[in-house]
């Protein structure tokens, strides 16, 4: 009888110690499983940072050569109307002279 009780008591010690175990290998696969949900969190921010920044650096690629492009036309118009002027202002003038000097007027 004795010996019968004393393998109840260490069989329930037995499983004491298996049920602590369990719970503390539970606890550190939750917290290793937090731990993997960070990092793989972590990465996919880092990953989507990068991928912003080539975004940026694409965007501000197309940016300046539109600008640049824009310039050019800008700067090519602005040619153009120096040289009209410059062939066309004595005749402007003249043509300014005569509406106003005839009474043709402007008005």
């Amino acid at each position: 009888m004795q010996n019968m009780i004393k393998r109840i008591v260490d069989m329930d010690k037995r499983a004491r110690e298996l049920t602590e175990q369990a719970k503390l290998r539970r606890a550190g696969s939750v917290e290793a499983a937090e731990k993997k949900k960070e990092e793989v969190r972590q990465n996919y921010i880092n990953l989507a940072r990068k991928r912003i920044e080539v975004i940026e650096r694409s965007e501000m690629r197309d940016a300046q050569e539109d600008w640049e492009k824009i310039e050019a036309r800008h700067a090519e118009i602005a040619d153009r109307l120096d040289r009209t002027y410059a062939e066309k202002k004595d005749e402007w003038v003249d043509e300014l002279v005569r509406r106003v000097t005839k009474g043709d007027g402007l008005l």
